[in-house]
C-alpha cells in the first residue's frame, strides 16, 4: 500500500509518504484491543486443552477436533479465521493438513492448532501430543521446539530487533532444526483479521528482517519441526509485548503432552 499526500508547509509543497500507514496502526493495539485478545487467549487455551486431553489410541483426529470446536463455539467464539488444525502422524509432516477420519495409533503424534475469535481479533497456540510409545525423534523434535519458542519469548521486549531474536533462537535447535522442514519465521504480528487468515499486518521476527519490537504489539510467536512422511511436532504462543518485556496470554503447559 502506498498512498502521498501533497501539502503546504510554510507556504512549501511537501510529498508526505503514506506507506504502510494502516500496517503500523494494526500493529500495536490499544488497550481495547489488547484486552479483546486476552478474552480470546483465554478461551483458545481451554479449547486446547480440551482437545489435547482427547487425544488417545483408536480416537480418530476428527473426534479431537470436534472437541476444540466445541469449546470455542460453546465459550463464544466467532466464526473463526482459521479452523482448528488436528493432523495425525505422518500427514502431521505437511503443513496446514487437517482432520481427515485418520485414526490415532501407538507412538502417532498428534498436531494441534486451535485459534478463537472474538469481536474479530484471534490468538493462537499450537501443541504436540503423542500416544505411547512415544518416539524418540517426536520427543527430540518437541524439545528442540520448546527450547527455540523459550528463548524468542525471553529475548522479546521494547526495541530488541527481531534479527537479533531469531539468531539467539536459531543458536538453540540450529543442530535438529537444519536437518529437517522448518519454515524459518519465529513470529508474526496477530490481531484483527477475518478468513482465511488472522495475520493483521506485515510485522515478522525472521533472521532477515530488521523490525524492532515496540510496546502494545502482540505475536503469534511459533516454532515446528516436520520429517517429511514421518512425524511433525509444533509449539507456539500468543505474546504480547510490554513496557516491562513480554507476556505470554496463551495459558497451556508448554510441554510434550504425552497421552494417558
Amino acid at each position: 500500500m502506498k498512498c502521498d499526500l501533497k501539502r503546504s508547509v510554510e507556504g512549501r509543497w511537501m510529498r508526505v509518504s503514506f506507506t504502510h500507514v494502516l500496517e503500523c496502526v494494526r500493529a500495536i493495539k490499544s488497550p481495547a484491543e489488547i484486552e479483546v485478545m486476552r478474552r480470546s487467549a483465554r478461551l483458545t487455551s481451554e479449547a486446547m486443552v480440551a482437545a489435547l486431553a482427547s487425544v488417545k489410541n483408536g480416537v480418530t483426529d476428527n473426534h479431537v477436533a470436534a472437541v476444540a470446536y466445541k469449546v470455542l463455539i460453546e465459550g463464544g467464539s466467532e466464526y473463526m479465521s482459521l479452523d482448528p488444525i488436528v493432523t495425525v502422524g505422518a500427514r502431521s509432516s505437511i503443513p496446514h493438513s487437517t482432520h481427515r477420519h485418520a485414526s490415532i495409533g501407538a507412538g502417532d503424534s498428534v498436531l494441534v492448532e486451535t485459534g478463537a475469535c472474538i469481536n474479530r481479533y484471534s490468538t493462537a497456540s499450537m501443541r504436540t501430543a503423542v500416544t505411547q510409545p512415544v518416539p524418540a525423534r517426536v520427543r527430540q523434535m518437541s524439545d528442540g521446539c520448546i527450547a527455540s519458542l523459550n528463548v524468542v519469548i525471553q529475548n522479546m521486549k521494547p526495541g530488541a530487533v527481531g534479527a537479533e531474536i531469531s539468531r539467539k533462537a536459531d543458536a538453540v535447535w540450529s543442530e535438529i532444526s537444519t536437518r529437517l522442514v522448518w519454515h524459518g519465521n519465529y513470529a508474526y504480528s496477530l490481531g484483527l483479521g477475518f478468513p482465511p487468515d488472522w495475520n493483521d499486518c506485515p510485522c515478522i521476527i525472521h533472521r532477515d528482517h530488521s523490525l524492532v519490537l515496540k510496546s502494545g504489539m502482540i505475536f503469534h510467536v511459533t516454532t515446528s519441526l516436520r520429517e517429511v512422511g514421518v512425524c511433525g511436532t509444533a509449539f507456539s504462543e500468543t505474546v504480547l509485548v510490554t513496557d516491562q518485556g513480554s507476556e505470554v496470554l496463551t495459558q497451556v503447559p508448554r510441554e510434550l503432552k504425552v497421552a494417558e
